[in-house]
Order: C-alpha cells, then structure tokens, then sequence
C-alpha cells in the first residue's frame, strides 16, 4: 500500500502537488499534469477498508464518478479520468480555484467579528440562475440525475462571477419503479423533508427545495441549521425588510414541504428568478386597513369593505393569471397523441382566467403550436376555435396584426394537413394581418422589439399572402387557361420572399427556401414559369436558394426535421437543373428578357 502524499505520481502522470482540502469521505489533491503542464483536482478515497459504511463510501465514488464523466455543462465540474490504484480510487477532474461560498461567508463573518454575512441579493439571484440551469441539465439526463446535496459549500465561485457544482458524492439516478430512495442522504438543514426522512423517492423536486434553502442562506446570511425546531424557514424579509417580495416568494414556493406545492421542475424556478413579479399585496392591504380605520359611518365601512373583496379577488385573478403564464412558459409544447400538449392546456387556462390578454394566443402561435416542427391539423381546430371566441376583445390590441401575422406563419410554414388547404388557411390570417396594420397605425412597431407588426413583417406578409393565394387558386387558373398572370404574380412574390428572407429567423428562413425550392422544382408550376419567365431567371432563383440554404448548415444542426429539409434542398440541386432544362427545352419556351 502507497500513502498519497505531496509529490506522489497518480496513474504516472498526475503529480501531488498540494493539498486541496480534506473530509469525511475523501481527500482532494491538486496535481499537475506532466503531459499536458495542467493543474487538476483529484478526488481520492482509499478502497482497502473493512467496515460497511467505508465500503459503501468507495461504491459512492464510483457512482459519482461514472455520472460526472458523462456530463458536459459549464456550471458543473468536468472529470477527465478515473484511476484505480495503490488501494485507492482516484478521480481526476477540472481544478477550480478559489473558494466555495460557505467558506467566503465563514471568512467574511470571522472579519466582521461574528456578525452575519450576506452576499448582494442581484449576486444570489444571478447564481441561483445558473445553477437551476446546470441542475435542469441533470433533470434531463436519460435517466435523470437527482443531485441531492446541494448547498453553499458545494458551490464554488470563480473570477468571472460565475459559479460550479464540485461535488457529486450523494447524487443518483431517478428509478421509475422504486418509490423510496434506498438510503436517506444529504446535508441536515439542505436536505428535502423526502430526502431526509425517507418519505417518498427524491426527485427533481428535491434539489428544488435544497436550491431554495441555500438561496436562503445565501442572502440572509443564516444557515438553516438557525431554524430546524421551527416547521419552516422564515420568509427572507423578515430578516431582512430591503430583499425583495418576488425573491422571498419565490424561496417560499421552493422551500415547500409538500413536493406538489414546489415549482415542478427547474426551468420554472429559473423563470421565475428570472422574471420577478413584485407581490403588490403588502402596499395595497396596508392602504386598505388605513381607509377602513379613518371611516366612521357604518354604511362606507361596508362600502370600502366591498371594494376591498372586489379588489382582493382581482389580486387573486391576476395572481392565478401569472402563475399560470409562468407554468406555461416551462412546460412540455410537445402534443401528447391528437391531444393539446401541457404548455397548451395551461395557456388556455390563462386565457380562460382574462380573455383579453393577449399574451397567451402569443405565445401559442409563436412558440408552443411549432415548438415540435409542425402546426398540426388537430392544433389547428383548437386555435381557431379559442381565436373565433375572443376575436373581438383581441381587435383593439395593438398586437393584434402581429398575431394574426404569426398565425398566418403557422399556417404557412408548418401546417402538416395538404398544400391547397394549407395555402387556403395562410391567406385568410396574412389578410387579417395586412388588414389590422393597415387600418390601425397603433399596430405599426416602431421599433423591432416592441412586440407589434414591423414595416419588414407588413411586406413580407404580402409576399406570403400571393405565394398562398397560389397555391388556393392554381387549379382553377390552370382549368380555364388563365396561368400567366397568376403565374407572374407568384414568381415576384417568390423573389421577393427570398430576398426579404434576411430579416427573418433562421428557422423561418430554412422552411421559406424549402417552400421557394418546392415552387421552382415543381413540374406544373415550372409549365407555368416556362411560359412567362426567362429560364435564366429560374436558374438565378434557385441557385440563390441552394446558396442561402447552405449558409444555414450551422443554425440547422442537430435538428432532426431540419436537417431533413436543408438535405432536400441541397441535394436536390441536380434534379432541379435537370427538371428546369427537360421543362424549358420541351416547351420550346422563348427567353423573355427582362421578364
């Protein structure tokens, strides 16, 4: 057996340099790599002990180790490599200087002579952001990684301001068939009431409760341990009057007994850090009991004391409104069969509660009905049914031609029914659109960001609307003999669709070429070009395609469907050369210059 000691060698090229720090499971060295002349953390934990807990301590290493290789997030330290050697498990990972936050409290108290430390409440949120984002990514992991120990000295803060998850000793993996974790683990104070008493599994839920604990302490300066005969932590401002309302509720929902009661997962915990709403319950019910006090007569008292119920369930409206936008904004956007997703449902719920918002219909068309990449038909029946039934609250919004501008997007870009139906469905709502920016200049954004239809949106909508009126009309114009000038009409609108295509989001720009490649590859509409159109044009045309489709390779990766689409496209580009040259020679068509 070896000791490990400052100069040791570990798996002949981690050289011991120092010790990091030392407790009851392991010791954690700094080394430095003679391959590559970096310094790295090593965890170690001697293996040749007897008893059971020593035992069960090394199979914690393990597991940790083999979770932690497998992970790749800028919060959360990276380990390199593992190495079993001289009785010892040694587990090489990324060095983090400096010093955990509850060793900077300790240091900060020990300098104010024992008087508490906190750290700046726009600090506390800024780092509680970040880790329910490293553990949101744990959630995700197939299966999910419950990390079970989180708390102050578990977190480690670097130069930047950002902070790194260093210790994964307790985590585990979620188990759909086992209703009880095996061993009641994590820090007293920190832990969950289910981690610590054996309740129920730990779930994601979990590490929500112990992230609201540590925020706790983080910006109150009191660790839990202050409180464990009490049934609750204190509400933050009631140690402090100056941190904010949204904060301490936001704490309160986290630090829950009952896992239900909680945020359900970590992205909503992020939004709501992210998205305070100042409670403005306090202010309004102090001004109330004021009045009540000042009025003498009988019949004002009750007057005053109905407004007041009325104004209290407008709170309760609004606050049960912005709950569940927020719920909304977290959830899972993916349809469950023919049935609405959860994001959906909940959206729905929120315009059930104030109908006249127009929020949620924005949210539905602009990020859950394609939020899987594609607008089905059953979505679309639902849409138009909650649309039909508030139409007239939403008209007077100055949203309004954005909404029916982006509905018409839905329908033109990722309507999943058929071609014809699909080009009937886009015009109606780029109608809509162009109508509403037209006859209501409150409509009309002034700048990109204010939410409303912008000058570029208004053009692009027009180009849409021709290209989809086509697609609703071609047959008919094709029967009676009619399909020059539609046919003259439609290849504009395709030119001007793609060069106006810059001003659109990537994703949008992919499937608006696919729609132009679709047009020009298509062999009753290319009769139809052939007759009108310079071939010199056509071959223009698609070729600005094939190159600005190219350019999208990087915005497209990873996407499945995308992917897809950016293959046909590209790949396609010999087809339709060959369908352009086949359709123009056999039409003996005539170069229109200048057409």
């Amino acid at each position: 057996m070896v000791d490990t000691h400052v100069g040791s060698v570990i798996g002949g090229r981690y050289t011991i340099i120092d010790k990091l720090g030392e407790g009851g499971m392991s010791v954690v060295w700094l080394s430095r790599d003679t391959r590559l002349e970096k310094l790295w953390a090593i965890k170690e934990i001697k293996t040749d002990a007897s008893d059971a807990t020593h035992r069960a301590d090394v199979d914690l290493m393990r597991k940790e180790a083999n979770i932690m290789k497998n992970l790749d997030h800028p919060n959360i330290v990276h380990v390199v490599d593992i190495i079993d050697e001289n009785n010892a498990l040694y587990v090489v990972m990324d060095y983090v200087p400096g010093k955990d936050l509850a060793k900077t409290m300790r240091e900060n108290r020990a300098a104010r002579n024992g008087a508490v430390y906190a750290y700046p409440q726009e600090d506390v949120i800024d780092w509680g952001i970040q880790l329910a984002d490293a553990l949101g990514y744990l959630h995700t992991q197939k299966p999910p990684v419950i990390y079970r120990d989180m708390k102050p000295g578990n977190v480690m803060l670097q130069d930047d301001g950002s902070v790194k998850i260093i210790d994964f000793g307790i985590a585990r993996e979620f188990k759909d068939n086992q209703s009880l974790d095996t061993t009641p683990l994590g820090t007293r104070g920190y832990a969950s009431p289910e981690a610590a008493e054996k309740v129920s599994q730990t779930d994601a839920r979990s590490d929500i409760y112990s992230l609201g604990v540590t925020l706790f302490h983080l910006v109150t300066g009191h660790s839990p341990m202050e409180f464990l005969t009490q049934p609750n932590l204190p509400p933050i401002r009631q140690i402090n009057p100056s941190l904010s309302p949204a904060l301490e509720q936001t704490i309160i929902r986290c630090t829950q007994w009952d896992p239900n009661l909680r945020q359900q997962s970590m992205n909503e915990l992020r939004y709501e850090l992210e998205n305070p709403v100042e409670p403005a319950q306090y202010l309004r019910m102090r001004k109330r009991l004021s009045t009540f006090k000042n009025l003498l007569i009988v019949g004002a008292v009750c007057l005053v004391a109905g407004i007041g119920c009325y104004v209290g369930s407008r709170m309760v409206h609004s606050s049960s409104y912005d709950g569940t936008v927020r719920r909304a904004a977290t959830a899972d956007s993916t349809e469950i069969g023919e049935e609405a997703s959860e994001a959906e449902t909940l959206y729905m719920e929120a315009i059930d509660i104030d109908p006249g918002r127009i929020e949620p219909y924005l949210a539905l068309v602009e990020d859950v009905y394609t939020g899987d990449g594609s607008f089905s038909p059953q979505e679309s029946v639902r849409w138009k049914k909650i649309f039909k039934d508030n139409q007239a609250r939403l008209e007077g919004n100055e949203q309004y031609a954005k909404l029916c501008y982006q509905a018409g997007l839905n329908y033109f870009l990722y309507y999943t029914y058929d071609e014809a139906s699909q080009g009937a469905e886009a015009v109606e709502w780029f109608t809509k659109a162009n109508d509403a920016y037209d006859n209501n200049a409150n409509n009309r954004s002034e700048t990109k960001n204010d939410g409303r239809m912008t000058e570029n949106e208004r053009s692009n909508s027009e180009n849409y609307l021709t290209i989809s009126d086509f697609e609703k009309t071609i047959v008919k114009e094709t029967k009676v003999g009619n399909a020059n000038p539609t046919y003259e009409k439609y290849w504009s609108s395709l030119e001007s669709a793609v060069v106006d295509a810059d001003n659109v989001e990537p994703v949008v720009q992919l499937r608006l070429y696919h729609t132009v490649f679709r047009a020009i590859n298509h062999p009753t509409h290319l009769k139809g070009f052939a007759r009108v159109i310079d071939q010199g044009r056509v071959e223009s045309l698609l070729n600005t395609v094939i190159e600005k489709t190219r350019a999208l390779s990087a915005d497209v990766s990873g996407e499945e469907e995308l992917e897809k689409m950016y293959s046909r496209i590209v790949d396609g580009k010999g087809d339709a050369e060959s369908n352009i040259k086949s359709t123009y020679n056999s039409a003996g068509a005539k170069q229109h210059a200048g057409a």
